[in-house]
């Protein structure tokens, strides 16, 4: 499982509060389920809960593993963390 914001969402904070540069700390569009499928692991993409719900409820882990990057928003995760990292 990978849970990802899309970048480093607990330090992101910090850097807009100095008005340092974003950009170090998003990470552009990597699509890991392409890797996984490469070496053969089903892989699956969500975007939101219901979808995570829905590919746990299909795996089979008598089948072999199963890789799933779960995508959420920055935004959100920011609100989330703040005051982590200071």
């Amino acid at each position: 499982v990978l849970l990802s914001d899309g970048g480093f969402g607990s330090i992101i904070s910090r850097a807009l509060a100095k008005n340092h540069s974003l950009d170090p700390l998003v990470i552009p569009d990597r699509k890991w389920v392409k890797v996984f499928e490469g070496m053969g692991i089903p892989s699956i993409l969500t975007a939101n809960m219901s979808e995570f719900s829905a590919a746990l409820v299909s795996w089979k882990p008598e089948d072999g593993p199963l890789f799933l990057e779960c995508r959420f928003d920055p935004e959100q995760y920011r609100s989330i963390v703040q005051g982590i990292r200071q």
